[in-house]
């Protein structure tokens, strides 16, 4: 299963991700929306091979420290909370976000 390059996790009402998220190493694509999750765990950021991810209709209040590692990321959607700009200016900073 570490060879899964995608995961598709959409429309499940799930609440949170197993820390064993993290040993996907070779994951480009993850599309989570429309989910209950209210955070990630910092293990996701060990996905550094992720270039697509949808997280939006969830309900993150923040995002791991380490957001900002995830340097191949090209396409992001998610529904950017007031929580998470607060808490995580950095990351939003390191993607490129503008954050006003």
């Amino acid at each position: 299963m570490t060879l899964l390059s995608e995961l598709v996790l959409d429309h499940n009402r799930l609440t949170s991700l197993h820390s064993n998220i993290g040993k996907l190493e070779l994951l480009a694509k993850m599309p989570l929306f429309n989910n209950c999750l209210e955070e990630l765990p910092d293990e996701f950021c060990k996905l550094t091979r992720l270039d697509e991810i949808n997280l939006a209709f969830n309900r993150l209040r923040t995002l791991p420290a380490n957001f900002g590692q995830l340097t191949h990321l090209e396409r992001v959607r998610m529904t950017i909370s007031k929580a998470i700009i607060a808490h995580n200016n950095n990351a939003l900073d390191i993607l490129g976000w503008q954050s006003t």
